[in-house]
């Protein structure tokens, strides 16, 4: 992925909402990626 992309990636590994929850707060940089399964996230509680 680094090669294709041309920059250096880091792999943060949050489970579900967590990460969920991670991604909709980071800053709006056009750097963060969020890739889940749609297990993960139809079992996550309702705030």
């Amino acid at each position: 992925m680094e090669a294709s992309l041309g920059t250096p990636v880091a792999i943060d590994n949050r489970g579900g909402a967590i990460g969920g929850d991670f991604v909709a707060k980071a800053t709006p940089d056009g750097h963060t990626v969020f890739l889940a399964n749609i297990a993960s996230q139809a079992m996550a509680p309702r705030r």
